[in-house]
């Protein structure tokens, strides 16, 4: 009888998998004596003020962080200019809010093409956003 290849019905092997020997495995626990005792011995080294035998951990540093925070200033800067330019419109140039206006929105830009490297990174820009985009806004 002929089987297509993907119809071929199962054959029983004939030499089962081989079962395992106790004397063959080892039989060690994450907790040994050796790890508890590395464990302490670390413990104790950094407790005692030893850093130098435990490598520090370098946290990464997410762009998103700086773009949000000058586009904060930026923004802030373009507001506070403009407040002063309703309150003393002659006080205040109007090339000078124009520039100010195009940092912050550059700023803007910046920040809305920096890709966040880390999960904090990727929940601050919407954080950050989110007030911005009701429809009433609290500035």
């Amino acid at each position: 009888m002929s089987f297509p290849l993907a119809l071929t019905p199962a054959i029983k092997e004939t030499n089962p998998m081989a079962k395992a020997d106790p004397n063959s495995t080892t039989n060690t626990s994450i907790f040994d004596a050796t790890s508890r005792r590395n464990f302490l011995t670390s413990a104790a080294g950094v407790a005692a003020g030893a850093t130098a035998a435990v490598p520090a951990l370098a946290l990464p540093v997410d762009p998103i962080f700086a773009a949000i925070e000058n586009h904060k200033k930026r923004n802030r800067a373009w507001f506070d200019l403009e407040q002063a330019a309703e309150a003393r419109p002659r006080s205040v140039k109007r090339s000078d809010v124009s520039r100010v206006s195009v940092a912050a929105t550059q700023a803007a830009w910046r920040m809305a093409r920096t890709r966040p490297t880390t999960v904090a990174g990727a929940a601050a820009m919407p954080a950050y956003i989110a007030p911005t985009r009701s429809p009433v806004s609290s500035n």
